[in-house]
């Protein structure tokens, strides 16, 4: 995943949502049109500091221009959300039986390597 151009993606989206031409956006934020036509399309990295301004002129937060729907996903947040939901309607006796057996199965698992 291109996080640029996601976030000109998102931008665009946001912006047009908003009713908000690229040359409001512009004056709005102190960016030329022409450089978030770009970042809309992808074609130019913006900073941090940018997307700050792009977002205090769009009235959303940060977290809206760079929250990506298809981020992917860490491994090791897949297995401990599984895990989680495994472990959730049990009690606290069955808890600690299957922490017991997931012990003894490491354990075992350590020796082989």
């Amino acid at each position: 995943m291109d996080i640029y151009k996601e976030t000109g993606k998102r931008l665009k989206e946001i912006r047009t949502k908003s009713n908000i031409t690229q040359e409001r956006l512009a004056e709005l934020s102190g960016i030329s049109s022409n450089f978030i036509s770009q970042i809309e399309r992808g074609r130019n990295k913006c900073s941090l500091e940018t997307i700050h301004k792009l977002a205090i002129a769009l009235n959303t937060p940060v977290t809206n221009l760079i929250n990506f729907k298809s981020a992917p996903v860490n491994s090791k947040d897949k297995y401990q959300k599984q895990i989680e939901l495994l472990l959730k309607n049990l009690n606290d006796n069955d808890k600690n039986l299957v922490m017991e057996i997931t012990k003894d199965v490491y354990g075992k698992l350590k020796k082989r390597k």
